[in-house]
């Protein structure tokens, strides 16, 4: 049975692949952080996650594949627990369609994506 935190994360990416960003915002805590690794920073707070992803949400092939999910959960009711995700990213790049390998840490707080870790490789048209 899946954790609580494996759940927000599930309706967050269930809400991505529909570009339906009101209940997409609902899974992050308005001070939300985060980053492409390795250093690269993103979105700083729910306003500017808000911004990029109501553009992305625009794309005609945006589609997440959930290939694996991994819990972790807090040892603590202080701790926080973490949920990463393996995906397959399909996006419309400026050259086509294209599908990337994605690996998505996120951080769980009071009942929201806290903060959240992307590794990207290396985008792939589609022939």
């Amino acid at each position: 049975m899946a954790s609580e935190a494996a759940l927000l994360v599930q309706q967050q990416l269930d809400a991505y692949n529909a570009r339906d960003l009101g209940p997409y915002m609902r899974c992050w805590s308005e001070d939300c952080a985060y980053w492409e690794l390795p250093d690269q920073a993103l979105p700083d707070d729910a306003a500017a996650l808000r911004a990029r992803q109501s553009g992305r949400f625009r794309e005609p092939d945006l589609h997440n594949r959930l290939k694996r999910r991994v819990e972790l959960p807090a040892a603590a009711a202080n701790d926080h627990g973490l949920v990463i995700d393996h995906e397959t990213m399909t996006r419309t790049y400026p050259d086509g369609r294209g599908t990337v390998e994605v690996y998505a840490i996120y951080e769980l707080a009071r009942g929201r994506i806290s903060r959240a870790w992307l590794c990207l490789g290396t985008p792939q048209l589609a022939g």
